[in-house]
């Protein structure tokens, strides 16, 4: 069973998971995400697509900088792609 806490845009956390991309309405993803000053890491699977993505960078993406914006396009671009 899924159970979700209190939203906190643009997420709903769970407990160690939570769900992710919640803008695709019934395309969201499930799983869980980290990071900090050396790593990024994402796992996210989506039901309605059978479909699942796993993102690892060895570099953090919490702070805003160029890496963090080409992270965040590809990752988009490749939602866009797989949940059509």
């Amino acid at each position: 069973m899924e159970t979700y806490g209190k939203p906190d845009f643009p997420n709903q956390y769970g407990y160690g998971i939570m769900k992710k991309f919640i803008d695709r309405g019934d395309n969201a993803g499930i799983g869980h995400s980290g990071r900090d000053l050396g790593y990024t890491g994402n796992l996210f699977y989506f039901p309605n697509k059978k479909v699942a993505h796993a993102f690892l960078i060895n570099y953090g993406t919490d702070a805003k900088s160029k890496l963090k914006e080409v992270f965040d396009a590809f990752q988009e671009e490749l939602l866009d792609i797989t949940l059509q």
